[in-house]
Parts: structure tokens; C-alpha cells; sequence
């Protein structure tokens, strides 16, 4: 039910389980009754505490995460690591949320679980299944002649079942206007995505393989302040994912490991800039639980991947990184739990890197009291280290980053875990932060610490009612002047007839600063209200409207953001 810890430990075939993980550091989980039929995957995590999107004249969407940015936080999905070796981060603006689904988001640093580049936090996806029927057949058109279509199908049996997947989506763009302008636009796109999921076993012995192909092409006005006219650029993004994960259960022993593939190709092409990359990584994860006894719990994870970076100009750049992590975790007595872990990681540029963690958590009747301690460490991107452009300068002199996160929190369930506040305070050292200086990069000299307090509340009166709400607040640094200091989501949803339902979300973003032009953002409320109508069991139909109260939620300075849009769409289930 909406936002918050979940205090059940996840059983999943993923690598990666989050069983010990939640009881120390929360895990954010995106409230699925809020949730809507918007393709957008950002609209639905950017309702979490501490993740703000911020979407570019290039019509990408980049994650920052408690003030730190998207390279900083990790990203999986079905358990394979999506963040681009070029550049360090993800483009959410290319991931269509109908064959993706947010499972779980873990802020602050955890490399003794996850590895390198787990410094701002993690983000778990998974390509879901259908729980209303088989076949799914979903379609969307709105305002900027924006399209949307979705389809799937899948079959179960016994003991498996597999769903394939595709979808795709493009838009017009929205029309840009000025002096220094050409009529043109920001984000002409069209995106495709397809994928498929088998999935077989039992809960102790498992299989799954996941198979996915991610395409996109986009058309922007370039960011220069000469020639004006502004020139048009052109983005091309292709990415190819393949999985393969199993588990076993012996006894006391329990074994999972998963092997993955993330091939991407990625085009840029502007007046000043040209930017080619294909990037392929190639690895493994082994996760080996033991029960030493019914209260003590020993894992082991071990990683290796293989990089292999090329550019345009036919440099071409490989290495091999492995990690290996102990954890244990005890329960003392029903209320007291503790945890602590170590990792070794080895990477081919910078050598050996240690990480550790170390957590506790008492729990009495409805309340819930934790605090954790976890480190993690970030190499320099390839792009940082070998890449030369108009725009960049490398320096194969950077030092990797480390970060150690601080979070004590309380959790207090009530109405009968009808509601649950949770309130989270966090404080997060950087050394040798990475920093942007026009076309140069270089370590910070001094250590950076970045503080807030994440508050969120979810209430479920009823069937007919759910509403969600959070509030981060969080300390601005000269470090961090794009993340804003306030940031909220408010959501409720309310089915008040058996057939009809209405959502309404409101987003709250603060003041802050463009910090390629040093030019002040103004705060703003985007609302979003959508209303579905279920025809049969076998379909519906919806109307949205985002940005209701016509807002201007400039997120790139001097590019035009969209006014009040519409959507109507309708789903089949056969």
C-alpha cells in the first residue's frame, strides 16, 4: 500500500534480494492503486522522496537522486545493470513503463550488496506479468499528436509461464519560439521496445530468462547561443539486454546466479558536438545464503563484469572489474536485528576499493526504529577518462568517488496498518566528487555532505479510497544547485462507483538553479487527473489531463515546457 518499507522480506528469483536489505535502510515501492496509464516511466518513480527528473532540450530525462546524479545511482532491470559504460547513467526518457515496472527503490550508498556506482542509491525494475488476463491490447493519443501503443500476451501453466511484450511511442514535440530560435522542437521522438520473459520452477528451484530490445530517435533543438537560429541535433539510442538467472535451494543453502548482457549503441550528432559509442557489458552475479541457524543468516555475493567501450574514432577501450562480499545479519530477539557486511571490489583502471555496512533495527508492536551505515565507491566514467569533444575535455587523471550514507529513520503503523508514517533522515559524505567545469572535469579537493529528511504517508481508509504523500527536504550545496531543496507528491485515488474511478496526483517542485547557465528555476505544482471508466471486464476507457493547472515546469533553462495537455486511451483484456 503505497509509499514506505515494506516489512515482509520479497522472495524473488532476482539476483540481487532485498530479504536482509529492507530491515535496515528503506525501500520505496511506487503505489500501484496511484498509478495510471501513462507511458512515462519518470511520472511514476518522480512520485518517490528524493528522486527528481530533470528533462533536457534534448528531450532526454536524466534521474538525480538525494541531491547526487544519476551516475551515482545504479539501475537494474530483471536483475541486469542498465547504466550506460559511456556516461555513467540511464535516460529514463527511453524506458516506456508498460513492459516495465518500478519493484523497489533503495537510497544511499550499498556497494557491499550492489557493487560499484551505488553511491546515491538503487533502482530495481522488472518486466511484469499480466494478472488480469493473457492478452492485453493498450492504446493512447493526446495533445503534440502524441501516440502510445502497448500489447502483450502470455501463457501459464503449471509450474511456468512466459509474456512477451511491445510497445511503442512517439510525439511531435513541443514547438519552440525566440530570438535565438528556429521554429523547431524539443523531444521529436519516436521510441520502440519490446521484450520477453520465461520463467520456470518452483520456490526452490527456479529458473528465468529475459530477452529485450530498446530503440529510440530524437530530434532537438541544439544548446548554443550562436549561430541563431538555433541548429537542429538528432539523438539515436538502440539497446539489447539478455538474462539468464537461477536459483536453488538445498537444505540450509541457498544459491542464485544470473548472468546478463547490456549491448548499446548511442549516436549524437549537433552543430558543435558528435558523440558515438558502443558499449557492451558482459557478467555475472552469485548470491549464496547460508542459515547458520533459525536467527542467523551468512550470504556471500560475488560479481564480475567485462567492459568493452569503442567511439567513433575507432578507440576502443576493455577491462574486466569483480567484486566479492561477505554479510551477515543475526536476530538477537523478536524486537532486535543486526547486520553487518564487507566487500573487496577489484577494478581494472584504479585497483582495489573496500565498502562496508552495518545496520540495526528494533521493532515494538507498530513501531519500527532503524539506522544503517553504507559505503560505496564510483569509478570515472569512460566518457570522463578517454572522450574528447567540443564540448569535453578528458582527464585520465580522475580518482574514483566514495561515498558513506548515514540514514536513521522511524516507521509507526496505524488504524491497523491502515496508515504508516515513516520519516527518514539521511546524511551523505562525498570524497573526490567528480565536478563539471565548462569542458574540463576533476575531483573535488574537499569533501561534499549533502543532509535531508524524506517523510512519507500512506492511508488506506478503505476500498474505495487510497491516497500517498511524501515531503524531502534536503540541504543545497554550490554542488548541487539543480536538485531542489522541497520536493513533494501528493496522490489519492478515489473509486466511487463500481464501474468508475478518479486519480488525482500533484507534484511539488522547489526552487532551484540551471547549473550549465547559472540561471534561477522557479518552483511549480504539476497536477495530473485521469478518469477510467471500465466498460466490461474485458475493457475500459480513460481520459487524462496533465499539468491541469497549466503550470510552468521549466526543467531546462530557455526551452519551453508543455502547458495543460490530453490523453484518452482505452485497454482490452481478452
Amino acid at each position: 500500500m503505497g509509499l514506505g518499507h515494506s516489512s515482509e522480506p520479497k522472495i524473488t528469483v532476482n539476483g540481487r534480494n532485498l530479504k536482509q536489505q529492507d530491515t535496515f535502510s528503506p525501500s520505496y515501492t511506487a503505489p500501484k492503486s496511484l498509478k495510471d496509464d501513462s507511458p512515462r516511466l519518470t511520472e511514476e518513480l518522480e512520485r518517490l522522496p528524493s528522486v527528481f527528473f530533470k528533462e533536457s532540450g534534448a528531450g532526454e530525462g536524466y534521474l538525480s537522486f538525494r541531491g547526487l546524479s544519476g551516475r551515482h545511482t545504479l539501475v537494474f532491470l530483471d536483475n541486469i545493470p542498465l547504466n550506460d559504460l559511456a556516461l555513467g547513467e540511464v535516460n529514463f526518457s527511453q524506458l516506456l513503463s508498460g513492459s516495465i515496472h518500478p519493484e523497489s527503490v533503495v537510497p544511499g550508498a550499498n556497494s557491499v550488496v550492489y557493487g560499484e556506482r551505488a553511491l546515491g542509491g538503487v533502482i530495481l525494475l522488472e518486466t511484469p506479468f499480466n494478472k488480469k488476463s493473457n492478452k492485453y491490447v493498450h492504446g493512447e493519443y493526446g495533445s503534440f499528436e502524441s501516440t502510445y501503443g502497448h500489447a502483450s500476451i502470455q501463457e501459464k501453466e503449471y509450474d511456468s509461464r512466459f509474456i512477451i511484450h511491445g510497445e511503442g511511442a512517439r510525439s511531435s514535440g513541443i514547438s519552440q519560439y525566440g530570438q535565438r530560435r528556429m521554429k523547431g522542437e524539443k523531444n521529436k521522438y519516436g521510441r520502440l521496445g519490446s521484450a520477453a520473459v520465461f520463467q520456470k520452477g518452483t520456490v526452490a528451484r527456479q529458473i528465468k530468462l529475459t530477452a529485450r530490445v530498446m530503440e529510440s530517435s530524437g530530434k532537438y533543438d541544439d544548446n548554443t547561443i550562436n549561430p541563431a537560429p538555433k541548429p537542429q541535433g538528432t539523438k539515436n539510442f538502440r539497446m539489447i539486454l539478455v538474462g539468464a538467472e537461477g536459483k536453488v535451494d538445498v537444505r540450509n543453502l541457498s544459491h542464485k546466479l544470473s548472468l546478463f548482457l547490456n549491448e548499446t549503441n548511442m549516436k549524437d550528432e549537433s552543430l558543435y558536438g558528435k558523440f558515438f559509442s558502443n558499449t557492451t557489458l558482459v557478467g555475472s552475479h552469485y548470491e549464496g545464503s547460508l542459515h547458520w541457524t533459525k536467527k542467523s543468516i551468512l550470504k556471500i555475493l560475488t560479481d564480475i563484469r567485462q567492459n568493452i567501450y569503442k567511439t567513433q574514432r575507432g578507440f576502443q577501450k576493455t577491462g574486466t572489474d569483480w567484486g566479492i562480499g561477505l554479510q551477515q545479519t543475526h536476530n538477537f530477539n523478536p524486537s532486535w536485528r543486526g547486520e553487518i557486511g564487507g566487500r573487496l571490489d577489484e577494478n581494472h583502471e584504479f585497483g582495489s576499493y573496500r565498502t562496508y555496512s552495518l545496520g540495526l533495527a528494533y521493532k515494538l508492536n507498530q513501531t519500527t526504529l532503524r539506522g544503517s551505515l553504507k559505503t560505496g565507491f564510483a569509478a570515472p566514467t569512460f566518457h570522463e577518462l578517454y572522450t574528447n569533444t567540443a564540448f569535453h575535455q578528458a582527464n585520465p587523471d580522475l580518482k574514483p568517488e566514495t561515498a558513506r550514507t548515514l540514514d536513521l529513520g522511524i516507521q509507526q503503523d496505524f488504524l491497523q496498518k491502515k496508515a504508516t508514517l515513516q520519516v527518514l533522515y539521511f546524511q551523505t559524505e562525498i570524497k573526490d566528487l567528480i565536478l563539471n567545469s565548462g569542458r574540463t572535469t576533476k575531483n573535488s579537493a574537499l569533501k561534499t555532505h549533502l543532509s535531508g529528511v524524506e517523510t512519507t504517508l500512506s492511508l488506506k481508509p478503505n476500498d474505495s479510497w487510497d491516497f500517498d504523500l511524501n515531503y524531502t527536504v534536503t540541504q543545497k550545496t554550490a554542488l548541487n544547485v539543480g536538485f531542489p531543496k522541497q520536493k513533494g507528491a501528493v496522490g489519492a485515488t478515489w473509486k466511487f462507483h463500481e464501474d468508475w474511478s478518479l486519480n488525482n496526483q500533484i507534484l511539488y517542485i522547489g526552487r532551484r538553479q540551471d547549473p550549465l547557465f547559472k540561471a534561477p528555476l522557479d518552483p511549480y505544482f504539476s497536477m495530473k487527473m485521469s478518469l477510467d471508466y471500465d466498460i466490461s471486464s474485458a475493457s475500459k476507457v480513460y481520459i487524462r489531463i496533465e499539468n491541469l493547472l497549466n503550470s510552468n515546469c521549466t526543467q531546462a533553462y530557455g526551452y519551453r515546457s508543455a502547458k495543460r495537455t490530453f490523453y484518452v486511451g482505452s485497454s482490452l483484456y481478452f
